[in-house]
């Protein structure tokens, strides 16, 4: 049914359009490029900001949980439109399972620097040896 405004300027509806499988992931390979410590580009980027300043940074959990979750969001869009159960049950796993990593991200290899130590421990105090009061006894180096 068109509104009034529609008749007055002779606007036409569209014809509804058939879905397309075809995902953007254009946002993934921006966020992928932003986070990435490498200096190559995704195979979908013209532009990239090269290597970070600080060679050794490696990204956040926060950083990489919101990649997964934007490649979650694509697989649960092809989910929608998939063409067999078989295909929208693998879909929905692959989604269940990047739902996995974000909750425990440390089932994730490499994600995590390997030196993390145990903050817990209280730092040793260390004593001074008590050999150098004993170099000068007659006090004439002082």
């Amino acid at each position: 049914m068109a509104t009034q405004y529609e008749i007055e300027h002779g606007i036409k509806p569209k014809a509804p359009s058939s879905s397309s499988r075809r995902i953007d992931m254009s946002t993934f390979h921006s966020f992928l490029d932003q986070i990435s410590t490498t200096a190559n580009p995704t195979a979908s980027s013209t532009l990239s900001t090269g290597p970070h300043n600080n060679p050794h940074a490696t990204p956040t959990p926060v950083d990489v949980a919101r990649l997964l979750r934007l490649v979650q969001e694509q697989m649960e869009t092809l989910a929608t439109t998939s063409p067999d159960p078989a295909n929208r049950e693998f879909l929905t796993r692959l989604v269940a399972s990047l739902e996995e990593d974000i909750l425990d991200p440390r089932r994730q290899q490499g994600l995590l620097p390997l030196c993390r130590k145990d903050f817990s421990k209280k730092k040793e105090v260390v004593v001074p040896d008590s050999e150098d009061e004993d170099e000068d006894p007659m006090g004439m180096f002082s």
